[in-house]
């Protein structure tokens, strides 16, 4: 028995576990004791492959046996009062970690008839137990004694058996102490090795002296906080079986979901095995987590079906915390500026401009330090979408610059999903891109048209030479019939004077007819000269309509009108682009078009910045017909629409200010 005169150190003891254990350990459900109601036990949830969240699963019978068996069917999850389905459901045998606790007192040196003592014929229950193990086990088991030798977390039992059989202690003098219990339930309840291993003690003892209760009761405390069952095997006289030090370690026992054994020497010592084999057995649950913010969240595991002694038993609510953040993205070195400009050896006639396409890339991170998977990544230039992603690689984009045929910055930004429907977004990084045409040079275009040149150049030469020639007098053109016989002359030149005087005729002159020989007919040019194509004036291209410019862009004032004559006008400020130039920093380089329709225009946006407008709206790429009229802005530049024949004229229609807003 425990020593009278150790009360008051063990009181204090007592007093100080007590005023430590509370409040130090999560609230944590513990293994029901023999003929309580069926349990089901969680563990911590492990969170590290979240979104898919695991959570070893323990559910005991109404005697406490470990329930085998069980289906994914049978479960049901809770995660903050949510139903979820399991995903996989797997029973495995993870060992145990068990201590084993003695403290040795005179009651252990009494021998039986036979000369062995009580000890004796406990270590050699312990050897028995110990030949049926294998080798290397998946237990981790540990060897604590008052006085004699201490060895934690061995997985081989050659070790632990070592150990035992190590001590040689006086039992006669031995003095007994309850901080053994205490030490035990600080290793039983250290991380284990792998998850799912049951915690327990075997605290071997003599009977304690004296009232024990509130300090046995803050051990039994601790030990369901922490998981820990504890196994009581009292070593006495049968007469101190019932002692008030007795029943304490009885109730002890009874609340950690353990056992208790009285031993005299004469009973059967109970199979050690029967303890740690229910240890072992544990369910490992996962399933997807539909959580998408973080925080404190709860967790509830529901086991339905025909279960001994209940037909659907609830786990007590278990508490985890979550970190969760949107996916974070960022651009590995974007380009500050892309130049698209044609190779100096094409030759061709539509240059090609380089590059046609820029590849980009992204880094995508998780903050929260739960990688997820991407559902999609879009990028955005200048707000529009450019490029989408639906799968992988979701880090890389090729970014289509062939539309841009002018210079200008572009804003680039790139926004990724995950499959909690998160959503992480870049910065927005500015892009210069300029275009370089090459330019028209001479020897380009002669370059480019050699033939045709080579052949206008002969053709010229050729024509030069012989204007030389003939202005010269060196070479006169022959006149048909000069050297013919002089019987058909006659016919000859009555066809020619009938010719000639059909063309006077034609040209508003009468010409009476002469003889050749008798008045020389007027100074011409030769005939071969009318088969030039001489210039001509042409007539001025038909005005359908007029835009005329505002003054001022505060100034309603009307300026000098343009015409509007050709079938299609563009707008714009690069007069490569545009053939009406608006000089303004709000126009671009193309800007609008306007298209003829009928006795009209069509006026059509060309994907500008700062917009094209007709009458206060803006006007898209699909364009509006311009009415006699209608108030036009390019960018901010205004003008009036006019028709030179008006049809049918817009009315005014005033709007209220309240349907307006």
């Amino acid at each position: 028995m425990i020593s009278l005169s150790r009360r008051p150190v063990l009181t204090l003891f007592w007093l100080v576990i007590f005023l430590v254990s509370v409040g130090s350990q999560p609230a944590q459900a513990f293994q029901p004791a023999p003929g309580s109601a069926a349990a089901v036990v969680l563990e911590q949830p492990q969170v590290g492959s979240f979104p898919q969240i695991t959570v070893n699963l323990d559910v005991r019978d109404d005697q406490g046996s470990f329930v085998t068996g069980l289906r994914p069917e049978q479960v049901v999850i809770l995660e903050d009062n949510l139903p979820l389905p399991p995903g996989e459901l797997v029973e495995l045998n993870s060992g145990a970690q068990f201590v084993f606790a003695i403290n040795p007192a005179h009651a252990f040196a009494i021998r039986d008839g036979q000369g062995f003592s009580r000890y004796d014929l406990i270590s050699a229950a312990f050897r028995e137990w110990a030949s049926t193990q294998n080798e290397t086990v998946n237990d981790d088991l540990s060897l604590l004694v008052t006085g004699g030798p201490e060895v934690v977390h061995l997985n081989r039992i050659s070790d632990w058996l070592a150990s035992l059989d190590s001590y040689q202690a006086d039992l006669r003098s031995a003095l007994p102490s309850l901080e053994v219990l205490d030490h035990a339930l600080q290793i039983a309840a250290d991380p284990t090795s792998r998850p799912g291993m049951g915690r327990a003690v075997l605290f071997i003892t003599p009977p304690p002296e004296g009232d024990f209760t509130a300090g046995l009761q803050s051990v039994a405390a601790q030990a369901k906080q922490q998981g820990v069952q504890i196994f009581v095997w009292l070593v006495s006289s049968p007469d101190l079986f019932t002692s008030v030090g007795a029943t304490q370690l009885q109730e002890l026992a009874n609340q950690t979901g353990g056992s208790y054994f009285a031993y005299s020497g004469t009973e059967d010592i109970p199979n050690i095995e029967g303890y740690i084999a229910p240890l072992r057995s544990t369910y490992s649950l996962s399933y997807d987590s539909h959580i998408i913010s973080g925080g404190a969240h709860q967790l509830v595991v529901e086991v339905h079906g025909d279960l001994p002694g209940a037909a659907a038993v609830a786990s007590p609510a278990v508490s985890f915390e979550l970190d969760i953040q949107p996916p974070k993205a960022v651009f590995v070195s974007p380009p500050a500026q892309i130049v698209r400009a044609s190779p100096a050896d094409n030759r061709d006639k539509d240059p090609q401009i380089l590059p046609e396409k820029e590849a980009l890339e992204i880094l995508i991170e998780f903050p929260d330090g739960h990688p997820r998977q991407i559902i999609t990544s879009t990028l955005y230039v200048d707000r529009a979408i450019a490029a989408v992603n639906s799968r992988p690689p979701f880090e890389q984009f090729t970014w289509d610059l062939s539309g841009y045929v002018a210079g200008g910055s572009h804003l680039i930004r790139v926004e990724v999903v995950d499959n909690l429907g998160l959503v992480g977004t870049t910065f927005e990084v500015p892009v210069q891109v300029d275009v370089q045409y090459p330019k028209q040079t001479m020897l380009r275009v002669i370059s480019r048209q050699g033939p045709l040149v080579a052949g206008i150049s002969i053709l010229l030469a050729g024509s030069i030479a012989a204007l030389a020639l003939i202005l010269g007098g060196r070479l006169k053109p022959r006149r048909i019939g000069i050297a013919l016989k002089p019987g058909k002359r006659r016919w000859i030149w009555r066809r020619r004077k009938r010719a000639d005087r059909l063309a006077q005729t034609l040209e508003g002159e009468v010409i009476l007819p002469a003889k050749l020989d008798e008045q020389p007919a007027p100074r011409r040019f030769p005939h071969w000269v009318s088969h030039f194509n001489w210039p001509y004036h042409q007539s001025a291209p038909k005005v359908i309509a007029y835009l005329t410019p505002f003054i001022s862009v505060d100034n309603d004032q009307l300026s000098t009108p343009i015409p509007l004559h050709l079938e299609e006008i563009t707008l714009g400020r690069d007069s490569q682009h545009a053939a009406l130039i608006l000089d303004d920093p709000s126009i671009d380089a193309l800007h609008a078009r306007m298209h003829r329709e009928q006795e009209s225009f069509r006026l059509r946006d060309a994907g500008s910045i700062a917009g094209t407008w007709v009458n206060f709206t803006p006007v898209s790429q699909q364009g509006v017909v311009l009415e006699h009229g209608d108030m036009v802005h390019i960018g901010r530049i205004g003008f009036r629409y006019t028709l030179r024949q008006p049809g049918r004229i817009r009315k005014p229609a005033i709007i209220p200010e309240e349907i307006r807003s």
